[in-house]
């Protein structure tokens, strides 16, 4: 499909209309170049669903959501000015920790606080993808996440019902209650990494070493 003065028409149709009504040619218009790269997203996606490891399934569709979500949004236009109120960072506030939800002395989760920055280091709310990993710490190494990740969240914040869910008036920050897959280990340290992807193709990612102490 094309969009051809506004509307939307199959290929052919459309290169009827461009060639002024001489359509000679029976061989198929090519795809346009981010139809041809959605189409090859699909075929991958298929494939990275047959991997059996589950934690890297979730790994490699959380890769693919992301370059899906930059091809998606990446040409949006907005005025200059206009970015100067969106996010320009976020953090991991302190208060994110181990939580114990129906009080039956067995942790149920993390509570999860994201604040998001515009360019004047003031407070804003958050429009699009946000990925949340957890990755057993290592010592003396320069990236200190485990290869493998113990847990994966995505959540999607598309519109106003969403925002309100998880937007905290009083804190002026988000609120997340992740459940666990996997319970983490007490005692041991872990990396909780958070990986916003922007509409407009924008990506900000914030860290936080997490412990387990109950």
């Amino acid at each position: 499909m094309l969009r051809w003065n506004g509307i939307i028409v199959p290929i052919g149709l459309a290169a009827l209309a461009v060639g002024g009504g001489c359509y000679r040619s029976s061989k198929p218009a090519p795809l346009p170049p981010q139809t041809q790269t959605f189409a090859t997203i699909d075929k991958l996606v298929n494939q990275v669903e047959a991997i059996p490891d589950a934690a890297k399934r979730d790994e490699l569709m959380g890769t693919i959501e992301r370059i899906r979500g930059q091809l998606t949004f990446g040409q949006v236009k907005m005025p200059p000015a206009a970015r100067l109120l969106l996010a320009k960072d976020i953090q991991i506030l302190p208060m994110t920790q181990v939580a114990d939800w129906n009080n039956d002395g067995t942790p149920d989760g993390f509570e999860v606080q994201i604040e998001a920055f515009d360019h004047f280091g003031d407070p804003t709310k958050l429009v699009g993808k946000l990925y949340f990993e957890l990755y057993a710490y290592r010592q003396a190494h320069a990236d200190r996440r485990a290869l493998q990740r113990t847990a994966y969240w995505e959540v999607n914040i598309e519109t106003v019902d969403d925002c309100l869910r998880y937007w905290d008036r009083f804190e002026r920050a988000y609120h997340f209650n992740l459940v666990w897959p996997t319970v983490p280990e007490a005692g041991r340290k872990y990396i909780f990494q958070v990986t916003y992807v922007a509409p407009w193709g924008e990506v900000l990612e914030a860290q936080r070493t997490l412990t387990r102490t109950r």
